[in-house]
């Protein structure tokens, strides 16, 4: 289950596929991003934030995507086991590979 907020952005992925990404409105706060195949089916899901986070926009190419977006509060933007610790209303631009 993924319960979004009014701010999701989404691109295509290079096999037709989608990558989404939401805020979070229930739950610890956050931003989960989510790749699909071309059936909708779930490939993975990254979870990062800590803070409210508003995804605005997703690029897309060849070898990775961006995710640009608002965070109100102090988060860890790195979904993986390091730490990209932010504090305060920020704009981001995070980068991540497939």
């Amino acid at each position: 289950d993924l319960d979004v907020t009014s701010s999701s952005a989404a691109a295509l992925a290079p096999d037709d596929g989608l990558i989404l990404a939401s805020g979070l409105s229930s739950g610890p706060p956050g931003m989960s991003i989510l790749r699909l195949d071309s059936s909708g089916n779930e490939i993975w899901r990254l979870r990062s934030g800590g803070a409210t986070a508003f995804p605005d926009a997703v690029l897309v190419n060849a070898t990775g995507f961006f995710v640009l977006g608002e965070q109100g509060g102090s988060g860890d933007l790195d979904p993986s086991t390091g730490v990209d610790y932010q504090n305060g209303s920020i704009w981001f631009l995070s980068k991540y590979t497939f």
